[in-house]
C-alpha cells in the first residue's frame, strides 16, 4: 500500500447523515474477530473525527481517507448495508465510488 489520500467534498447533511451511520454501526457492532474488532475501532476514531468536524458549523466539509482507512471504510459498510436509511447509503455510497475510482481501479 502507499501513501495515497483520497479527498471527498461534503455538506453538512452528509456529514449528519454519515455521523449517524457510524453511531448505528458502533451500537451494533458485535465483534467476533479480531479484524471486527479493529473495524469498530476504526469506526470509534471516524465518528469522533466527523464529530469534530460538524462542531466547527460549516456548510462544506473535505474528508481525506487514506489508503487503509479506505479499505476498512468498505469492509465495514458491506457488514452494515442493510441497516442503512436511504440518505445514509447514498451518503455511504459516493464515498465508496471514490474509494472504488481511486484505489481499487488505480
Amino acid at each position: 500500500m502507499n501513501n495515497k489520500t483520497i479527498k471527498v467534498k461534503m455538506i453538512a447533511n452528509e456529514m449528519e447523515a454519515l455521523s449517524g451511520a457510524y453511531d448505528m454501526a458502533i451500537a451494533a457492532f458485535n465483534a467476533e474477530t479480531e479484524h471486527e474488532e479493529l473495524l469498530c475501532s476504526l469506526a470509534v476514531i471516524m465518528r469522533q473525527r466527523l464529530g469534530l468536524m460538524l462542531d466547527k458549523g460549516q456548510h462544506q466539509y473535505t474528508l481525506h481517507f487514506p489508503e487503509v482507512e479506505s479499505m476498512a471504510f468498505a469492509q465495514l459498510w458491506v457488514l452494515f448495508k442493510n441497516q442503512l436509511d436511504l440518505y445514509e447509503n447514498a451518503v455511504v455510497q459516493k464515498i465508496l465510488k471514490h474509494i472504488h475510482r481511486d484505489f481499487i481501479r488505480a
